[in-house]
């Protein structure tokens, strides 16, 4: 049996390892239904912050329209909590735009936990773009939407 801090390790990675793999080969509505149905999401360049799966489901049917767009994680720090934890890092999605590619470094924080079902949700999602290169991923954001 896993240990708790190992535990919380292995449920992060299955968190977003499934939540990306929805995102490169997903609908919105796979990818809504990771979260809990009074999850929140304040997205990159979301105007507001979104609450509940609805909501949600509007902002992922946008971001997700782009040709051929997938992300990959490039950092990941897991923190435990009762009956779930925390993730955060940085992570860089790519899509094509007009033939040419197009890539934007972001960091997150997803905030989950562990329904008595045992199914992963995430309960607050934060995303927003790299501080390092603001101008140039800026302008990349503005082509995502």
């Amino acid at each position: 049996m896993l240990g708790s801090e190992q535990l919380v390790q292995s449920q992060a990675h299955q968190l977003l390892g499934d939540w990306l793999k929805a995102i490169c080969h997903g609908t919105p509505q796979e990818v809504v239904e990771m979260y809990d149905t009074d999850g929140i999401l304040i997205g990159t360049v979301a105007e507001e912050i979104k609450r509940g799966r609805p909501a949600i489901e509007g902002y992922f049917d946008m971001f997700m329209a782009k040709d051929k767009l997938c992300g990959k994680v490039t950092s990941m720090e897991v923190q435990a909590l009762d009956n779930g934890g925390v993730v955060s890092g940085n992570y860089t999605f790519g899509w094509e735009e007009d033939g040419n590619p197009k890539e934007v470094n972001a960091r997150y924080s997803y905030v989950f936990k562990v329904q008595p079902s045992g199914q992963i949700q995430i309960v607050n999602h934060h995303s927003s773009a790299q501080p390092e290169s603001q101008q140039d991923v800026l302008s990349d954001i503005s082509e995502l939407f």
